[in-house]
């Protein structure tokens, strides 16, 4: 089981220093990440001020077919480095539950990537 949370913790530190090492707002970007593990896309829209100009400058969105939702680039080099890394993770996650169930260590496996609260709570963006 210590394997499994060593695991768990290397893996969401570089995911942090991925964040962190991009040219824009690390929230905004931990956010575009935390969109792509759920299929949803953000709306640019400055009246609302959901701007976030310097990701999308960053080339880390784009925008499909020049509307104003921006998702992930999946042909950014950092996007790929970053979305590896969490497939990594979520793999651990599900295989722990496979293997141990409810037993956890401080509650780290009780998660997933998809969930707004394992982001804010151990990766440490708050993305909802």
């Amino acid at each position: 089981m210590g394997c499994y949370y060593l695991s768990v913790q290397a893996l969401i530190k570089e995911i942090g220093k991925l964040i962190d090492g991009a040219s824009c707002s690390s929230s905004q970007y931990a956010r575009f990440l935390f969109l792509e593990q759920i299929s949803e896309s953000e709306k640019y829209n400055a009246f609302e001020r959901k701007t976030f100009d310097d990701v999308i400058q960053a080339g880390l969105v784009q925008s499909e077919n020049d509307n104003d939702w921006y998702s992930i680039n999946h042909k950014n080099k950092r996007n790929q480095k970053v979305q590896d890394k969490i497939d990594e993770l979520e793999q651990l996650l599900v295989s722990f539950q496979e293997n141990y169930g409810d037993i956890n260590e401080d509650e780290l496996f009780d998660h997933s990537v998809k969930s707004p609260d394992f982001w804010s709570e151990y990766i440490g963006y708050n993305v909802a």
